[in-house]
């Protein structure tokens, strides 16, 4: 596994309620952990249309196994925010312990 080389900030949000809906308020967001991680391309896309042209692009982070992270957390990385994408999975066997996670972006 790459050495964490990568400054990484995960985010957290609280979620807040409205007569319609409950989501989250990203505006109030807090960081939650900050360190070094491993960052590394995952895949990215591109879907032109009529209307309109969406790009996303997907990261696979490799952070300390303490690292606070849950699947409805976004990270932080080179100026880009991306949303946790799925569950982060910790990988406790070994001398090579951390916790996996996929980041999404889409760009519109």
């Amino acid at each position: 596994m790459p050495h964490f080389a990568d400054h990484v900030e995960v985010q957290r949000a609280e979620v807040v309620e409205s007569s319609y809906s409950r989501r989250r308020d990203w505006t109030k967001a807090r960081t939650i952990w900050a360190g070094r991680a491993s960052v590394q391309p995952a895949r990215a896309s591109e879907v032109a249309g009529p209307d309109r042209e969406t790009a996303q692009d997907r990261v696979i982070v490799y952070l300390p196994l303490d690292a606070a992270v849950d699947s409805t957390d976004r990270l932080l990385w080179g100026g880009r925010t991306y949303d946790v994408d799925g569950t982060p999975m910790r990988w406790t066997h070994g001398s090579l312990r951390h916790t996996r996670v996929q980041g999404r972006r889409s760009e519109h």
